[in-house]
């Protein structure tokens, strides 16, 4: 078979969004601009004092906290950059891996819960392929990282596929699992909308700890009991879609695109990046720049246990999916 080659992507025209940060409870004005020289992905505060590092580097060695957010930042945690994981999603499934990314704020803003409107920027901004060969991460043998019934686990697969499962002692959310192939039209339809959520009991325990400061009924789905309280969902499974938003973004920090099977039980941004160290310890389960489509499905994840999960897949076949 004949070596597919890829370019790497930056976008084609600066663009800009402004809104509050959901955990900081700040407005923030964040400009996207595209960068020539093969220097990945960085985010640079604009609102740092003189002599403080204002660039961060987007890769898994520069996350700092992972509490209800994925959060990069220096050595000194004097530069901190917050809830990156919905903007890195986007580019991930957009395979955009130069960009710049400036806030003169602490925070990318959460828009209205969801990487909808990012994804509106992207394609306001366009795409622009650059003079450098795109590697990629094959993952060739299955790695599992688990915390009592909470697992994360890739195996080898042709694509990006994502298989999440969530378990909430909450009436109206309950479990729910969803499984996706991922292009990009379907992460546009069907991830890129999901917004996040909290319980309602939960929002008072946050605030008292520093989050969710900028929180609100128009950036987030509050859940009581039996009913939402910002009216209605945009799926009947919003929750467990935006949780496969979040580990599409906390993958890219990996630094390239990634063709790989990933099943995830009752996870969250702790357990994602805890897989992000055991692939990057193991370099024996990967290998970088080879065509995914050649991989060999020897080691897909057991599905018998999510069958009892009633699980909701969208599959794609190969034919349809754009590389």
């Amino acid at each position: 078979m004949k070596q597919r080659t890829h370019n790497k992507k930056t976008i084609a025209q600066s663009v800009s969004y402004t809104g509050i940060g959901l955990h900081s409870g700040q407005h923030v004005t964040m400009t996207l601009k595209p960068i020539t020289t093969n220097a990945g992905i960085i985010f640079q505060r604009t609102d740092m004092p003189a002599g403080v590092s204002s660039s961060i580097l987007s890769t898994f060695g520069n996350v700092v906290e992972v509490d209800h957010s994925t959060n990069l930042g220096d050595h000194s945690r004097e530069c901190v950059i917050r809830t990156v994981e919905h903007l890195l999603a986007v580019l991930h499934v957009y395979e955009i891996d130069n960009v710049l990314v400036q806030l003169d704020g602490p925070e990318v803003p959460i828009t209205d819960g969801s990487s909808k409107p990012l994804v509106d920027l992207i394609e306001r901004a366009g795409i622009r392929e650059l003079p450098y060969h795109q590697e990629r991460m094959i993952i060739r043998k299955a790695i599992e990282y688990s915390e009592g019934d909470k697992y994360i686990r890739i195996s080898p697969f042709n694509r990006l596929k994502v298989t999440y499962h969530i378990d909430f002692p909450n009436n109206l959310i309950g479990q729910q699992t969803y499984s996706v192939v991922l292009n990009k039209s379907n992460f546009i339809k069907k991830i890129a909308p999901a917004r996040t959520f909290c319980l309602l009991k939960e929002v008072e325990y946050l605030k008292q700890n520093g989050l969710a400061q900028g929180g609100s009924l128009e950036n987030a789905v509050v859940v009581a009991e039996n009913r939402v309280l910002n009216g209605g969902l945009r799926f009947d499974d919003e929750f467990v879609r935006h949780k496969v938003l979040d580990v599409i973004g906390d993958l890219y920090l990996l630094g390239k695109p990634v063709s790989g099977h990933v099943e995830v039980n009752k996870g969250g941004h702790h357990l994602h990046t805890k897989l992000l160290q055991a692939i990057l310890t193991q370099p024996d389960c990967y290998t970088i720049d080879q065509d995914p489509v050649s991989v060999t499905i020897q080691s897909l994840p057991d599905r018998n246990r999510l069958r009892s999960y009633k699980d909701r897949v969208d599959l794609y076949p190969v034919s349809n999916m754009a590389l």
